[in-house]
This record gives structure tokens, sequence and C-alpha cells, in this order.
């Protein structure tokens, strides 16, 4: 039951995971070999250290693991008490996701023309507070044991995969909510819209299914590894849909504008008179001399201009 239990799981969470870890370098390599150019420096960087944050956890896993299955052969006692390797490697794995939330935060706050600072600031905060959460984990379980005697570690472990599962509720629907508010009487550019929101919603549920299937093993498996694979593959599923999203712009740009996509959804406001003013709304292909415009009103006396691009939904 030991071997079932704690090295069966972690075995298969490895494998599992190194498989999809392959996927993400295959992102990686498409993205700076093909989608990168017109991105701003911080955010190759950005791309840069999440991938380092990634490999290293999986070097922490391939450790642990070659402790458990060659130092410690036929040592079941030995086998109670989890390798460092295997602890630390849950603050190298919330550091991933926490890095990835607090980037969609930032592109939540864009999307809402920089109007509601409330829920960026809560994702920031719950992201936040869970990797906290997952450092004080860490050094209770290796203060008290990881299985033989994780009680004291369980209520942190327990919080940190809860509030993953709540921040991941509040990105996709928030995100999900401020496209929503994009649209407009242009068919084009609403069915562009559709396809970034299935684009999120696809990772995103993807991210709290195995969110949710960790935190319930956990809590009902708490001195065993049984929820370790969906904790393995939720770390890799977070760079690896996030670099799909980064590599999937030049489908949707090509969609909105073809070519390259230099696309932008322009939104202009002018004051007519003292009680009202009008907007008008743009799909404009930098490459073409045609544009197509829906005009309405709004009692809105200052006069603004925003071109909104499809980056600021999606990188």
């Amino acid at each position: 039951m030991i071997l079932d239990n704690l090295l069966g799981a972690f075995l298969i969470g490895v494998i599992l995971s190194s498989i999809l870890y392959g996927i993400t370098w295959l992102q990686v390599y498409l993205y700076y070999t093909k989608h990168s150019s017109r991105d701003r420096t911080f955010l190759k960087y950005f791309v840069a250290v999440l991938t380092a944050l990634d490999t290293l956890h999986l070097v922490l896993l391939c450790h642990g693991l070659y402790i458990v299955v060659v130092t410690n052969f036929g040592n079941y006692l030995a086998d109670l008490h989890a390798p460092w390797s295997l602890v630390i490697q849950c603050i190298v794995g919330v550091s991933v996701t926490t890095c990835i939330q607090q980037f969609y935060a930032v592109r939540i706050y864009q999307l809402s023309h920089r109007r509601n600072i409330r829920v960026p600031l809560a994702i920031c905060v719950i992201s936040t507070t869970e990797f906290a959460f997952s450092i004080v984990f860490a050094v209770k379980s290796l203060q008290n044991g990881f299985y033989a005697d994780n009680t004291p570690s369980i209520p942190y472990g327990a919080t940190v995969l809860g509030l993953e599962v709540v921040c991941g509720v509040f990105i996709t629907v928030s995100m999900v909510y401020y496209i929503l508010q994009q649209r407009s009487g242009i068919k084009r550019n609403n069915q562009v819209l559709n396809l970034v929101i299935l684009y999120i919603i696809n990772s995103g549920a993807l991210n709290l299914v195995f969110a949710t299937a960790c935190l319930v093993t956990y809590l009902i498996f708490p001195k065993t590894l049984i929820y370790a694979p969906f904790f393995f593959i939720l770390i890799r599923l977070y760079p690896c849909s996030f670099l799909t999203i980064l590599n999937s712009r030049v489908n949707v740009r090509s969609r909105l504008g073809g070519g390259d996509g230099r696309t932008f959804i322009t939104v202009s406001h002018e004051e007519v008179n003292d009680r009202s003013s009008h907007s008008t709304f743009k799909v404009v292909n930098p490459d073409s001399n045609s544009a197509m415009g829906l005009v309405g009103r709004t009692r809105d006396r200052r006069t603004a201009e925003k071109a909104v691009g499809m980056d600021e939904a999606i990188d």
C-alpha cells in the first residue's frame, strides 16, 4: 500500500508532468522563433523566467524520485519521510502559478480600461497569499515529516489548493466578462472576441479541473501522494496554456485583419454639445484603406480616443 499510494502516485505524476514539460518547450521554441518579434522585452524575459522555474520544478521532482527509488531502495521507513526536494518543489510550483496569475491580473486591469482596480487587486492578494501559505506548508512539512506526521501542515496545504481554485475562477470569469464588454455591432469583431473567449475558457477550465481534483484528493488522502499527479500536472498546465495563448495571437489577428494581424479596434468619443456626444467604433486594418464603423449615442462629455489591440486580451 505504501508503494502504491506514495511511490506509485509520485512516479505517475513525474511521468505525466514530464510529457507536458516537453509540450511546453515546444511552445517556448515556437514563441521565440515565430511569435516574439513584436513583443516587448519584458514579455520575452517573463517567458524565460517561467521556463526556468518550470525546469527547476521538474529537476526537483526528478531529484526526489531518485532519492526515493534509488537511494532509499528497500528502506520503506525512510520513504515515510519525503526528501527535501519534494517539499521545496511546492514553493517553486506555486511561484509559477503566482507569476502567471499576477500577469493575468494586470491584463484584466487593462481590459477594464484601467477603471476597475478591485478585481485585479483581489487576484494579486489571493495569489500572493497562496504563495505565502506554500512557504509555511513547506516549512511545516520539513519540521514534522511530509507523510508520517503531517497533520500540522494539512491546513496550510488545503489553503494553498483552495486559494488556487478561487484565483482561477476569478481570472477566468473576469477576463471573459471584460472581453464581452468589447462586443459591438460588428459581426467580424464579435467572432474574433468569441474565439479569444474560447481560448480563455478552455485553458481556465482545464486548470480548474486539476486544481479541484488536487484539492479533493488532498483532503481525502492527506498522508499519501495520491493528489501529487494532479498537482504536478497543474503546475505544467499553467505555463503550457499561457504560451499556447501567446502563440495563438497570429491566428486571432489574422481572423480580424489578415496578414500579420495588425488590426485595432478603435473607440473614439467626440463631443457634440453640452448634453450629448457620439461614439464611433471602428475596426481598422492599417494595410487597408477601408474601415467599418458603428455610430451610437452616449452621454460622455469627455473627448477621448483609445486604440484597443487584441494584445490587451491575450498577450
